[in-house]
């Protein structure tokens, strides 16, 4: 079964080092970083799905750190948490589309692992939707794909496979046989016209 990362990232040591304990009791994979630039680096390295990221921090605040980790490509969920209620962070945090806002200290642990646990149910769906956009729907009959690019998933328009490739993969067709083919093809016309030369003799 997959473990969910978490990188647990937060200036205050004794914090970051009960949350991985707690967090690896519950199943998930923590890592910790103490700083922004480590977090950038952690990232990087681990390939977090979820990142609990403090917004106060020395130097590199948690907006910066956040930023930076979106232009690095960094894609994971994002729980800010925060010691102060500020506006500001609200407003900022929406901005940066962060997935969910806690406030310090936890005086109960369940939020915040309610918070985790929307965020994975969210990275799940994700990657079941994903899964099915790289399915390819072909016809068991009339071999026709349906092109799903520009609808809703389910009702694109169904079209001949040589069309597909040309619109999509602008791929030009010739035509022509298999070995198989060509031998089913050979015995037919074999067949035919063994047939056609009896019908004459009649």
């Amino acid at each position: 079964m997959y473990r969910f990362k978490i990188l647990v990232v937060d200036d205050e040591i004794k914090f970051c080092k009960f949350l991985k304990s707690f967090l690896v009791v519950k199943g998930y994979s923590v890592d910790v970083a103490y700083s922004g630039k480590d977090a950038l680096e952690a990232a990087a390295k681990e390939e977090p799905d979820v990142i609990l990221l403090d917004i106060e921090m020395p130097g590199m605040s948690g907006m910066d750190t956040l930023q930076e980790l979106r232009r690095a490509g960094v894609s994971a969920a994002v729980i800010f948490l925060t010691a102060h209620v500020k506006f500001t962070y609200a407003v900022e945090a929406i901005r940066l589309n962060v997935d969910d806002y806690i406030l310090k200290p936890i005086n109960n642990i369940d939020v915040l692992l309610a918070a985790i646990r929307r965020c994975t149910e969210k990275l799940e769906l994700q990657k079941k939707v994903k899964l099915y956009e790289d399915i390819l729907p072909v016809c068991c009959k009339c071999q026709k794909i349906r092109d799903d690019t520009g609808y809703e998933h389910g009702t694109g328009k169904w079209m001949t496979m040589e069309t597909y490739l040309i619109k999509r993969a602008h791929v030009s067709c010739s035509h022509g046989y298999c070995p198989e083919c060509f031998e089913e093809e050979m015995s037919a016309f074999a067949t035919r016209k063994a047939m056609r030369k009896k019908q004459h003799q009649k």
